[in-house]
This record gives structure tokens, sequence and C-alpha cells, in this order.
């Protein structure tokens, strides 16, 4: 089916009840909505239909054939008041990269690797139907109330088809990029590896390599540089810094696909078990996640009230829907313990100027994370929304 086939154009609020914003980026912004005839709740992400109507298409269509436990499915699209709503299912976790902002602190290395599992047997799926993500990066990382983590957003994928196997675009958010990706020499799924690698650092580090440099900048020491390692490496068993050093080759044939990082030693038996629940038709979730949002639950509903716009008193029914929703009282959704010293990263860079954003009102284009405006992040397109944004 074509993707035009699916755009409806009747008024999608006459069947869906649209409640509270759950997060914002460059693609348009990402609401919690309810089917009125019931049946449970779903995100829908509203986008200008003027922007490139066959950009858009290209998306419902990669999300129609994308249907996967491991990636946001796809559930219905408007075309409305030139506006396009394309409804998906519903994460109530938020990304990865909310999580670490709301907690201020970083993932441990069964987190790592439980995340690890998820996005790798999303890519090997996106892979096999021949299909890149190109914007693989914790904030399009998703997870759900079972503790399944989700590859979303989209908007910047492509098709490989069987005459263009390697693409010639810059499209990604710098600090993810693959080498051969920056130097547009052409790129299969390998590159959504390299990024994959770099999420790795991002989750182990709370952020990129080179997140307090310019993105610009960014983009002419990647290609030139030895690839990124974890800072501290003696803190991190031998099997996750190999992982990262398998994704992180800077020649693209030498470096491991999806489908070879499924058997790799750090996220093997993990992989294995979330391949038996699916074979047995079981739930996919994972109590370690499941166990991390619950312990983290305040933190986020605090971060997304944070993050409403000023005036906005939705962001308290954001706070309370969002623990109630994960079955929770607010009384038990503590938040993690927070790093010691929130203001500095363990992950060192060679920018010698240690505030690249003198002013911060503004955003300075590298990611955003402990202590800087929580408004400012919602709205910047370098990081990833809550919901696919």
């Amino acid at each position: 089916m074509e993707a035009s086939d699916q755009l409806r154009t009747s008024d999608p609020q006459a069947e869906y009840d649209i409640s509270e914003l759950l997060g914002e980026g460059s693609y348009g912004a990402v609401y919690r909505a309810e089917l009125k005839t019931g049946g449970g709740g779903c995100a829908v992400k509203i986008m200008p239909a003027e922007d490139s109507m066959e950009d858009l298409q290209r998306e419902i269509q990669i999300l129609y054939e994308c249907r996967s436990p491991y990636v946001v499915n796809f559930r219905g699209c408007y075309h409305w008041n030139n506006e396009v709503w394309i409804f998906m299912d519903l994460c109530e976790g938020g990304s990865v990269s909310d999580l670490l902002d709301a907690t201020q602190a970083t993932l441990d290395e069964d987190q790592i690797r439980v995340v690890c599992a998820y996005t790798v047997l999303g890519l090997d799926f996106l892979h096999g139907q021949r299909h890149l993500h190109r914007d693989i990066k914790a904030g399009n990382i998703l997870l759900d109330e079972s503790g399944c983590a989700k590859l979303a957003d989209f908007g910047i994928s492509a098709e490989m088809t069987n005459s263009i196997t390697k693409r010639k675009t810059v499209i990604g958010t710098p600090f993810w990029m693959a080498p051969e990706v920056i130097q547009e020499s052409g790129y299969d799924g390998k590159a959504d590896v390299w990024s994959l690698g770099i999420t790795c650092i991002e989750m182990a580090e709370g952020q990129p390599p080179y997140f307090n440099i310019h993105p610009m900048r960014a983009i002419f020491m990647i290609p030139g540089r030895p690839p990124p390692k974890l800072s501290e490496p003696k803190k991190w068993s031998t099997e996750f810094n190999d992982f990262i050093a398998r994704c992180l080759v800077k020649v693209p044939d030498e470096r491991a696909s999806s489908h070879d990082l499924l058997s790799h030693p750090f996220i093997a038996s993990t992989v294995a078990n979330i391949q038996g629940k699916v074979g047995r038709n079981e739930p996919v979730g994972n109590t370690t996640l499941r166990d991390l949002l619950v312990r983290s639950a305040g933190a986020l509903a605090r971060f997304r009230d944070s993050a409403a716009p000023d005036g906005d008193d939705a962001g308290s029914t954001m706070s309370q829907g969002y623990i109630l929703r994960l079955g929770l009282s607010p009384t038990r959704a503590l938040p993690l313990k927070a790093n010691p010293n929130p203001n500095t990263s363990p992950n060192p860079n060679p920018n010698p100027n240690p505030n690249p954003n003198p002013n911060p009102g503004r955003c300075s284009g590298a990611p955003c994370r402990r202590g800087t405006r929580r408004a400012t992040r919602a709205r910047c397109s370098a990081r990833g929304g809550a919901a696919a944004a």
C-alpha cells in the first residue's frame, strides 16, 4: 500500500482526544492521544504539511512497512488543515535522552546492555527491510512502560534500493555522524552502527564525544581523529569496550554490521532472551529498564513539568498522569541518585573553551544536559523528543 493511500483527509479530532504535549523537535510536536471509541493511548506527531509532502509521504511509507516489536509502530495518518497527523505507539517512558536529563545520572552497564540489545535488534530489522535510520542517538530510543526500548523518528530514514545501496547525503546529528556520512563518500547501514557506538558513550558518560564543541567544528574533527573511546575504559567490562570498538571502526567495510552485533558477547544473551519472548509471543519488556523507569518516574515527571511552556498548567497534569500510568503513587516515584557534580561531565574533550555558549538563553547547537535551560532543550532540534519528535 502506498503512503498516499494512508493519508486520511478527515478531522482527526473527530476520532481522537488530544491531551498533553510529550515532546518537540525539528519535525513537529508530539502529543498523547486517546481513541474516542477506546483502545488505549497512542502518540500523535503533528507537522506542517507544507514543509515537504514528499518527505512526509516517505516517512509514512517507511512507518507503514516497518512493523516490529523493536520500533515505534505506525497506527494511521491524517492530512487536515495543512497539517499531517501521524499516529503511532505511545512510549510512556520517553527517550533515553530524557532519562539522562531528568535524573542527571548516567546508565550502568546492565542498563546499557539492554538498551543496546533492543537497538541492535531494531537496526537489524530495519536494515533487513533495506532501510537506514540515519539518526541513531539516545533521543531517538524510546522506552515503553514495560521496559522495552524502541527505535523512533524515521523522519530522515532512507530506503535502500537494489540499484542504490549507498547514500550520499549528509543527514543526521553531527556528534553521532559516521565519518563516511560527513565525507559524503557513500554509506549504508554501518553508518547506523557507528552512531550506536557513539550512543553507547553517551549513555555511559552523559554526553557524546565532542559535545562541548560547536557541531560544525565537530564535523571537521570526527573524520580526522581516531575513533572515540570511553574516557575510563577500566571502569567497564572488556565486552563493553570491545562492543564500542566494533561499532567505531572508521573503515566501514571493517566495521561490524547490525547483524554481526547480535552475536557479540556484550549483548548476545540479552538478545536471545528477547528473541525467545517474541518467539513465544510473550511481552518483550525487560525488568532492568522497567525498574529503572519506576525508580526515576518522579524525576521524569518533574522534568516534563519543567519543560512545559511558561504559564501552562499542563505540567502538573503531566507529572501526576505519568506517575499513575506507570502504576505508581507519587510517593513511590523517586529519582535516581544524581551525579555528585552535575555540572561536570566525566567525558573529557579537547575544546579549549569550557563554556561554548556564553549566552545561556540561546542554543549553541551543542547537545544540552546538566543544568541547562529545560525549555531551550525541549525545542532543540539536536536532541530527541519524548516521543519521536
